[in-house]
């Protein structure tokens, strides 16, 4: 089955899957993953017809990535749903380090009732040197920042999901796993298992042996119950569940405003219209968009500096979630795909043209030049420099 990997945060895209499901995963051993380079929490490439209050199996292993990724950080770092980009720079002990280029790798030190303990961890997942740099030897796939930078917050989101999943300790959230009238369900057996299997790995997670916390096994290094863990673990579930939801709920709306569109003028004898276009379409929709302030989520290296009439100001983390493929044809319906140097002279990654993707490989968009509505093929554009299509499953909510 093919592995696609989580781009953080919410996972918004159209719903399906019987009322009833029982463990929908299969029941392989947990293994190392490639390297691919769409980044999303999904095994599924299923193409199935969407309602609006119904999961398909990749959007159910998606919103329980991201109840993964919650609670290492809360049990790292003290992450709640009103943290802000603080936590990717947080080191060992609190204190935040300033640049996102590499891993800092500076000991800090913590007084504690048992005695001094010094650690290099850092970042939203607490990585220590050793490990980051392990994990980003073994992959190709790395997003980096606009002057590359590596240690940006989207690489510490996939860093967490690859080092969690070679732990185990995704095996045991899929086979605990199911969906019951449409509301995810994981079992407090299972989470319970795959914090155990993570607890090495970050010492804040509680364990059910001690054996089971390796290195982690020191009276100084505190760590969570539990019972806290596991009711941290069902919030994000519940409040990632519904986000994706009502998001996904407006799909045909967007749709249907989308091809009221075509062969239509918008802002006749205007160039660059593109964006507003979009806009247009999505608040029609009651999804107002704003101006993305995400510097790190695209290729552009202008990205989150630019007003709601440019391009980029469409793609970005704090839009909706962000993916990259290789393949027009995987684009979901009610996406909004960014293109790049379609024309002028503008640095190499930048997003110039944006459209609305509506599923089987095709777009509709206002063209740049001062022409009517269009529906074409996502491939009238060419992929950008390394291959790939860089989309945004919008919905306004971006939570961390």
């Amino acid at each position: 089955m093919r592995r696609i990997y989580i781009y953080i945060g919410l996972f918004l895209t159209c719903l399906t899957a019987p009322i009833l499901l029982g463990s929908m995963f299969l029941p392989s051993p947990p293994e190392p993953s490639g390297a691919p380079a769409e980044i999303v929490a999904a095994r599924s490439s299923a193409s199935v017809e969407a309602t609006a209050d119904q999961l398909r199996p990749n959007q159910t292993l998606a919103i329980i990535s991201q109840a993964a990724i919650e609670t290492v950080s809360w049990a790292e770092v003290g992450w709640t749903p009103d943290s802000g980009e603080e936590v990717y720079r947080t080191m060992f002990g609190g204190a935040l380090f300033e640049s996102y280029a590499k891993h800092p790798d500076s000991v800090q030190k913590i007084k504690t009732k048992s005695g001094v303990i010094r650690s290099a961890a850092a970042g939203r997942f607490q990585f220590m040197p050793d490990t980051w740099n392990s994990l980003y030897s073994q992959y190709d796939y790395w997003p980096t920042g606009a002057n590359g930078e590596e240690f940006i917050p989207l690489a510490q989101d996939i860093a967490m999901i690859r080092l969690y999943e070679k732990t185990g300790a995704f095996y045991h959230l899929e086979q605990g796993t199911s969906v019951l009238l449409h509301q995810v369900i994981v079992s407090p057996e299972a989470i319970a298992k795959s914090m155990n299997a993570a607890a090495s790995t970050w010492c804040g997670l509680p364990s059910l042996t001690a054996e089971a916390r390796g290195d982690c096994d020191d009276p100084r290094q505190s760590q969570k119950t539990m019972a806290d863990t596991i009711a941290v673990f069902n919030e994000s579930l519940v409040r990632n569940q519904a986000l994706q939801l009502r998001a996904s709920a407006k799909v045909p709306e967007v749709l249907a405003i989308s091809e009221n569109w075509v062969g239509k003028d918008f802002n006749p004898g205007a160039l660059a219209q593109c964006a507003y276009f979009v806009r247009e379409v999505f608040e029609s929709a009651g999804m107002p968009l704003p101006a993305s302030k995400d510097p790190f989520s695209s290729t552009d290296p202008r990205a989150g500096r630019y007003g709601p009439g440019m391009a980029v100001s469409l793609i970005g983390s704090d839009i909706g979630i962000v993916r990259r493929t290789a393949s027009p044809v995987e684009i979901p319906a009610g996406s909004i795909i960014g293109f790049t140097n379609t024309y002028g002279d503008f640095e190499e990654g930048a997003i110039t043209h944006v459209a609305v993707g509506i599923g089987d490989g095709e777009m509709i968009d206002r063209p740049t030049a001062a022409k009517p509505v269009q529906k074409r093929r996502i491939e009238t554009f060419p992929a950008d420099s390394s291959g790939m299509y860089t989309y945004v499953l919008p919905g306004g909510v971006y939570a961390r």
